[in-house]
């Protein structure tokens, strides 16, 4: 994570340099702020104003990871009134990207997305997606174990499982359910009620699988 966190915080500073009327006046990572410590606290100056941006930094740029994000970001207004927040991951989905924009917080990522609107301030990028780092993150979950579990979901999607169930009708362990299970909820592609998981998002994830099919030919 820390080589993966240099290289997302450098892509960061990137974008921020591009702004030609931003000057950065101050950069700490990992610094005080009352009682938190953000991953990166920043200063800029702009040409009438100065602005506070605290971002924060996941390996994981997944709708469910951002969302927690958004939280984390908000507890920081009480230490620092007027701050602006931004989510730092190495890929930012298009679900994710609409989460941020709607809670007002910016995003950058490696894959050449990035929002920041602040001040006088307005950058806007996007190139979803990266091939690279969607089907990397995607690898786990199209696995031939963890392909039984989705076959299972898949085929009644409108069914709530409990996890002893669905690992027994998909002939895998406990512990490989409760993975694909986290894989999907971060997502946000299942649901989980008092009756169990269930699929919400039925189409994304065959459309990510067939996707990841395609890759995977392609590559062989």
């Amino acid at each position: 994570m820390r080589e993966g966190a240099a290289r997302m915080t450098a892509a960061f500073r990137g974008y921020l340099e591009k702004v030609p009327f931003l000057k950065i006046v101050s950069w700490k990572n990992n610094a005080r702020l009352g009682e938190f410590m953000p991953a990166m606290v920043i200063k800029v100056s702009l040409a009438t104003t100065e602005q506070l941006i605290i971002a924060d930094i996941r390996s994981n740029g997944q709708p469910r990871i951002a969302r927690d994000v958004v939280n984390q970001l908000y507890r920081y207004h009480d230490a620092a009134p007027g701050m602006y927040g931004v989510f730092v991951a190495p890929y930012i989905t298009s679900q994710t990207a609409i989460i941020c924009e709607k809670a007002g917080i910016g995003y950058s990522d490696l894959a050449g997305n990035c929002r920041l609107v602040f001040g006088q301030v307005y950058v806007e990028m996007r190139d979803w997606p990266n091939p690279l780092i969607v089907k990397r993150e995607l690898r786990s979950l199209f696995t031939p174990k963890a392909s039984r579990i989705l076959s299972v979901l898949l085929a009644n999607p409108k069914r709530s499982w409990k996890v002893v169930d669905l690992a027994k009708e998909a002939r895998v362990s406990l512990g490989q359910v409760s993975n694909v299970k986290k894989l999907l909820e971060d997502r946000e592609w299942v649901e989980q009620s008092a009756k169990g998981v269930r699929l919400s998002q039925p189409d994304d994830l065959r459309a990510a699988w067939a996707d990841h099919d395609s890759f995977s030919k392609k590559r062989t």
